[in-house]
């Protein structure tokens, strides 16, 4: 597995008291790692890579995040400032 090179900057912004959702830890560090990796091919030069982490408003059109038992859900968005 690639590390993280020095010249990229790695940021996790997580919500204090983010709720727990019903996924299997490794399922969610192999879907972190693939989208970290390909960030880093789009930043070969180094970049600021950033990880936030937030619950979403029951009432959230959204629906994209991870539920947990009672229906809540968390938001995980992955951002960097590489091409493409």
């Amino acid at each position: 597995r690639k590390r993280v090179p020095a010249s990229v900057q790695l940021s996790a912004n997580l919500a204090p008291a983010l709720g727990a959702v019903a996924i299997g830890t490794r399922e969610l560090e192999v879907v972190l790692h693939h989208i970290v990796e390909n960030a880093l091919e789009a930043m070969p030069g180094g970049g600021m890579l950033t990880i936030t982490a937030a619950d979403l408003p029951e009432s959230s059109p959204d629906g994209g995040g991870m539920t947990d038992e009672d229906g809540a859900s968390v938001e995980v968005v992955v951002t960097d400032t590489g091409t493409g």
